[in-house]
């Protein structure tokens, strides 16, 4: 995800057995960083930030890693998910999201300088 600041958001997931799991903890990377890391690997990347920075991160169109073009409106793509897992929901479950902040708040940063 694009991260503002000429950073981004990135996480690994693996796929086994059509589900999908965070292979490692999100870090916040500037673009040319990643870019050493993802050199040769193959990956796909999905995400306004692979979008925005598609020239530093070296993706190209066939090789690797390569831009998975998706819908990146997160309301939509959640509704889809909530509606393709609602079929195994059992009565009184919910699906729900939690944030995880990697990046402190501005407010919190400016708050200690000011101390």
């Amino acid at each position: 995800m694009d991260a503002q600041r000429s950073q981004v958001y990135y996480a690994e997931y693996r796929c086994s057995r059509g589900r999908f799991a965070r292979a490692g903890k999100p870090v916040l990377v500037a673009p040319p960083d990643l870019a050493r890391r993802l050199r040769g690997a193959r990956l796909h990347l999905v995400g306004d930030g692979a979008q925005r920075y598609i020239r530093e991160l070296g993706i190209q169109g066939a090789g690797w890693p390569r831009l998975v073009d998706v819908d990146l409106f997160l309301a939509s793509a959640l509704g889809r998910l909530a509606l393709a897992r609602k079929q195994t929901w059992r009565r009184g479950e919910r699906a729900y999201a939690e944030p995880l902040y990697i990046r402190p708040p501005d407010a919190r940063k400016r708050k200690a300088k000011t101390r």
